[in-house]
């Protein structure tokens, strides 16, 4: 009878130790301390033996508090705690506290972990009556989730969905994780979580505007959905435009001779968009300028430090050569490439370099002045010695750049240049025989050729000469042409039908219309345009050619 009863007692102190040890490590995951909640706690096994399966990532607490059983206080019980879980210290795996009765405990490196712990219970009397009940936990630990604290980027604009702006990893994890914060109101980018690694592209095109409002703001949080075990990152993302050169005019004009010219004076001042300083929202690191000058040196390189060009002239543009073949105009072309850059960001994949090129052209016009046909006067020719056949002419030549002498005997001398033209004109030719001759001086420049010709006598009949000026030729220079020979009768015409309108007026017919008047005025104007082609002695001539041909 003592034995049956003794048995039923045993086997129900069994069931109450086993629902209190089942109440004791429930109370693991309730009490307030560091430990997480975990979420994938599994069991298996007897109620006497059993077995818990528990997800933690390292780093994570636990903790299994007031572990107690039904028999506490009645008999005494005795715990050992083994297993490649356990640990004395507690700092790479999970340590016994007889006193308290607690496991507890962090895990520094992944894997699976196994740790058992053992009860033993002696009956309080004589009998020596004892009983175990074992739990069994399988720590399944995964690295705990490790991301920097903060990560800046940079994305230019023109990037678009395509372009991949900057990638995070990270570690630990395990193979349940999720990402949250990945799309923010206001914020043009979107993060993508695939394994352990963060993409963030933008959501649309970027353009200027979105330089003005950056930097953007991500804050991502990453998560281990078995061990709850997280982390987060704050992401700055800088907009920033493609370099340019951002001059508002880049085509320069001026003329020869101009030394006022800002252009001169300052030389040309190249804008940069990209600034070199920490307090522009995106700080730019390198700035380079190539200089590439295709006019000679006029223009010059390199850029100083605040990017100016500098025209290397100190007369105007006349030191930049003599505009030649006829032009009116020369360009002057240097052309400036800069090269920007801004630093590269943790994981950043976009582009972070761009380049920008100019041509800034100066154009100089051919200066401008009042034109003229050269000027031949006081040309005297003169004997040297008695009966002697070398002559000496002295001459005034103006505004000429080529001057040729023709002696008269088939003798002519060369072109003399521009340098060589001398205002007042001393030269001496010797005849190979006495005689008269015509000397004949051809003065020219780009408004045609003045004639001008003397006839002399040397040896026997030397005397003399006196100069015959002509006006410049519209062909090949040679001949005289008076007056009517290059206007006709157009000047006498015109002068005639002006006094006609007057007479017609005023006179006895009274025709007092205003065209009358306005006629008179025009032919007045057109007899003036006339008349100035030529000097004032051009109506004596004219006079003296029409009384000659009346005759």
């Amino acid at each position: 009878m003592n034995a049956t009863k003794t048995a039923v007692n045993r086997a129900f102190a069994i069931i109450a130790v086993m629902a209190l040890m089942l109440c004791s490590f429930a109370a693991i995951f309730a009490t307030e301390s560091e430990a997480a909640d975990y979420s994938s706690l599994q069991q298996s096994g007897t109620d006497v033996d059993q077995v818990y399966t528990l997800d933690i990532s390292t780093g994570q607490q636990f903790e299994y508090q007031n572990i107690a059983t039904n028999l506490d206080g009645y008999g005494s019980i005795s715990y050992t705690w083994t297993g490649t879980a356990a640990d004395e210290t507690g700092t790479n795996g999970i340590k016994w506290d007889e006193r308290a009765k607690t496991l507890s405990g962090t895990f520094t490196s992944a894997g699976n972990k196994t740790g058992v712990l053992t009860a033993t219970w002696t009956s309080p009397d004589s009998t020596g009556v004892t009983q175990k009940a074992t739990q069994t936990i399988n720590f399944n630990v995964t690295s705990a989730i490790e991301i920097a604290t903060s990560v800046t980027g940079y994305a230019q604009v023109g990037s678009d969905s395509d372009d991949t702006t900057m990638t995070i990893t990270f570690t630990g994890g395990g193979n349940n994780i999720q990402m949250t914060g990945g799309t923010q109101s206001g914020v043009p980018f979107a993060a993508t979580l695939s394994g352990n690694t963060i993409t963030i592209k933008p959501t649309d095109t970027l353009t200027s505007t979105h330089v003005q409002s950056s930097p953007y703001e991500l804050n991502l949080t990453v998560a281990n959905q078995d061990t709850q075990d997280q982390d987060s990152v704050e992401v700055l993302i800088y907009v920033f435009d493609k370099i340019g050169i951002t001059n508002p005019q880049t085509h320069f004009y001026t003329y020869e001779g101009d030394v006022a010219s800002s252009i001169i004076v300052n030389g040309i001042d190249v804008s940069i968009n990209y600034g070199t300083d920490n307090s522009d929202d995106t700080t730019v690191t390198d700035k380079t300028v190539v200089f590439s000058p295709n006019s000679g040196n006029v223009i010059s390189g390199d850029l100083d430090a605040n990017n100016h060009l500098t025209v290397n002239v100190t007369n105007g543009f006349t030191d930049a050569g003599d505009l030649t073949d006829g032009q009116n105009s020369k360009d002057y072309t240097a052309s400036v490439t800069v090269n920007g850059s801004i630093p590269s960001s943790t994981g950043g994949t976009g582009p972070t370099t761009s380049t920008a090129s100019v041509d800034f052209v100066v154009t100089v016009y051919k200066s401008f002045q009042f034109t003229s046909a050269p000027a031949v006067t006081d040309i005297t020719v003169t004997n040297v010695g008695t009966n002697s056949n070398t002559v000496l002419l002295s001459s005034y030549i103006s505004g000429a750049n080529s001057v040729v002498f023709e002696w008269g005997d088939g003798y002519q001398t060369t072109p003399m240049t521009n340098a060589e033209v001398s205002a007042n004109y001393t030269s001496s030719h010797t005849y190979a025989a006495p005689g008269t001759y015509l000397v004949t001086i051809y003065a020219t420049n780009d408004q045609g050729t003045t004639t001008s010709k003397v006839m002399y006598s040397v040896g026997e009949d030397a005397g003399t000469g006196t100069d015959e000026p002509e006006q410049p030729a519209e062909g090949d220079g040679e001949g005289e042409q008076s007056f009517f020979d290059e206007h006709g009768y157009l000047f006498i015409v015109f002068i005639v039908l002006a006094a006609v309108c007057v007479f017609a007026y005023v006179g006895p017919f009274h025709i007092q219309h205003p065209l009358v008047i306005i006629a008179a005025v025009i032919c007045a104007i057109l007899a003036v345009l006339t008349f100035v082609y030529v000097d004032f002695g051009g109506i004596a001539d004219a006079i003296g050619d029409l009384f000659n041909s009346e005759e």
